[in-house]
């Protein structure tokens, strides 16, 4: 009996992605720097509308 492998996450490891995804994590990175719904403070509200947006 062989052993096959079925790989399920796809979208987490695509190569190449798409240049627009680099474009849009690299300024998230640059810009986004708290975390989402941990506070009320400026920057946190800012990355939870960022995650908002995204699901939309």
């Amino acid at each position: 009996m062989s052993e096959e492998f079925i790989y399920l996450d796809n979208a987490a490891t695509t190569w190449p992605k798409p240049e627009q995804v680099c474009i849009a994590v690299d300024k998230t990175m640059r810009e986004i720097y708290a975390n989402p719904g941990r506070s009320s403070h400026h920057m946190s509200l800012k990355s939870e509308r960022v995650i908002d947006d995204a699901r939309l």
